[in-house]
């Protein structure tokens, strides 16, 4: 039988690796926000945040047409595979025309992704307009860990993909997947992003030019108030740490009392 001071290390071991998965996972869970359409949710019921987004009527016939008083610009459809979210960037009663879905991610989201990496994960699919086939996924950097700790994002900056409708991945009724991924080095955050798996793109850091609402935000939906035509279906989007966190303090304490504990068990 195991003495009474075996008993003690193994329950120390125990209780630091219980407090070692408790804050690894507090600090940076390896997803940190996503939002899935097979469910048949909208963005909304998932922790995300509508702009200018309008529910009321069927979605606008023609992309160059209607206003959200009497046409949807987003509306969830029954797809093989499960439902798919599908928006059309129109005209709007707002000022900026700029249908999309946002998430706040928080400062601590934020630490994460810096400390740990981003990686941004998207699958969807393009549809043939009778508009320009635009389409947006933005990182608004302003007010958050990126602008404060990066030295290549200043104030009022962020990052962009587009082309979701035309120029990213062919019109072909099929899905297709953008990962977008970005780490320090070297005091910069260093961003790029592959399609389907290709070659890697590397992305610019561009003047922010949300609007305030939004601009701390990440967000996908239409590009410019000025330009319409975004059809798309979205599948998914999962926003997750690029890195598995270093062991913590406590996790490197467990592992010691435990093969000590170990060792004096067959000694």
């Amino acid at each position: 039988m195991m003495n009474t001071y075996v008993r003690r290390l193994l329950l120390a071991a125990a209780c630091a690796l219980l407090v070692s998965a408790i804050t690894a996972h507090s600090a940076s869970a390896a997803i940190l926000f996503s939002y899935d359409s097979t469910t048949g949710q909208l963005p909304t019921d998932q922790g995300w945040q509508a702009y200018e987004i309008d529910l009321d009527g069927p979605l606008t016939a023609a992309n160059i047409a209607g206003t959200t008083a009497a046409n949807a610009n987003a509306a969830m459809e029954s797809l093989v595979g499960g439902s798919a979210l599908h928006l059309r960037d129109t005209l709007t009663d707002a000022a900026f025309d700029l249908p999309n879905y946002y998430y706040a991610w928080t400062p601590a989201q934020q630490q994460a992704l810096v400390a740990n990496g981003l990686k941004f994960t998207m699958v969807w699919q393009g549809l043939a307009t009778t508009g320009s086939g635009k389409g947006n996924v933005r990182f608004g950097f302003n007010g958050t860990e990126f602008e404060t700790q990066a030295a290549n994002i200043g104030a009022d900056q962020a990052i962009e993909v587009l082309g979701f409708s035309s120029t990213l991945a062919p019109i072909d009724g099929a899905f297709h997947t953008l990962v977008v991924t970005g780490q320090m080095n070297a005091g910069n955050f260093e961003l790029s992003y592959k399609v389907d798996g290709g070659a890697s793109v590397p992305l610019s850091i561009i003047a922010n030019p949300s609007p305030a609402q939004i601009e701390g935000s990440l967000y996908f939906g239409a590009q410019s108030s000025a330009n319409r035509g975004t059809d798309l279906y979205v599948r998914s989007v999962v926003v997750e740490t690029l890195n598995v966190p270093e062991p913590t303090a406590a996790s490197l304490l467990a592992v010691g009392l435990l093969a000590f504990a170990w060792k004096r068990k067959q000694g």
